[in-house]
């Protein structure tokens, strides 16, 4: 039986109905003497493959559609395909909608600044599962928004002088968006899909192999390229205690010289955000020591700051 868990959700997955059945009267029994209980209307006994109980086939988790689908290249018959699900997309565009409503009056840049953080983490978190079909969608919608948005602008000028303006050549693209080759709409087929690479079977994140698990993540969906650089560069240590970062270590980029605008990778470094605190805490502190970790140990002494001595 297999167990899936992130904050309230939880999903059990078994190829026998009894058996998820009975899993839910458990579940039901254990949160009982601690005033909890399933929510009825978020709990659902569905198959993967096909229709059960009125219920349609497989489920959403964490914005992504799980589910198997009829298949005649393998043995088995079917095939796992993971993509973002209808409610993630349906929300995405109603909040590009949304700013763009906003934005009305806004000059282009401000439009592109305000829109490609938005693009960028959401293609960023499904670069891994099936979504070439959905980000083409999604940018179709996204220029049928943005033509609508230009021609309310100048209702009264002709299309191509809106095309002209607005739309410019950027590639073999005849409609980009953009104000120049610096600043430009990104769009969601501009992320490269990269498959999940699976954990080795008899792996934990807890069985003290940290290169293995350092080195995987650079690997992992929605890490900026600034971050992935500097795992490399650092090889997948933090810069400041010089101990290798876990998968659900909280990462921050340090600007050495503490000017934000500075953003020239000689002047970046990767910390754990609770060394990013300690740093920043300690700078008036200019006589602190710090020593990388012993030998074998896997945490660095403790020292005291010159402000204790």
């Amino acid at each position: 039986m297999g167990k899936f868990r992130w904050s309230t959700l939880l999903v059990v997955l078994h190829e026998s109905e009894t058996l998820v059945l009975k899993a839910k009267v458990l579940i039901e029994k254990w949160l009982k003497p601690v005033g909890l209980e399933l929510k009825s209307s978020k709990t659902r006994i569905a198959h993967t493959l096909k229709f059960l109980n009125g219920e349609k086939p497989g489920f959403d988790f964490l914005g992504f559609s799980i589910r198997h689908y009829q298949t005649r290249q393998n043995k088995s018959g079917y095939k796992l395909l993971i993509k973002p699900s209808r409610k993630s997309i349906s929300q995405h565009l109603l909040s590009i909608k949304h700013r763009l409503k906003e934005l009305r009056a806004a000059p282009q840049e401000a439009v592109i600044k305000e829109l490609n953080p938005i693009i960028r983490g959401w293609s960023q978190y499904y670069t891994s599962v099936v979504s070439s079909k959905v980000f083409n969608l999604l940018d179709y919608s996204m220029h049928n928004k943005l033509w609508k948005w230009a021609v309310y602008r100048h209702h009264y000028k002709r299309r191509c002088w809106v095309k002209r303006k607005y739309f410019k050549k950027y590639g073999s693209d005849n409609w980009r968006y953009m104000v120049s080759n610096k600043l430009y709409l990104i769009r969601h087929r501009d992320h490269a899909i990269k498959r999940h690479i699976k954990v080795n079977g008899n792996r934990s994140p807890y069985d003290g192999d940290w290169p293995y698990w350092g080195n995987r993540l650079s690997k992992l969906p929605g890490k900026s390229s600034r971050v992935i650089k500097l795992l490399k560069l650092q090889q997948d240590k933090c810069n400041y205690c010089y101990l290798w970062f876990r998968f659900d270590d909280l990462a921050h980029v340090h600007h050495q010289d503490r000017n934000r605008r500075n953003n020239n990778m000689k002047n970046l470094s990767l910390l754990h955000k609770h060394c990013h605190d300690q740093l920043h805490g300690s700078m008036h502190d200019k006589h602190q020591i710090r020593e990388k970790p012993d030998d074998g140990k896997l945490s660095s002494p403790v020292l005291k700051s010159s402000g204790e001595r």
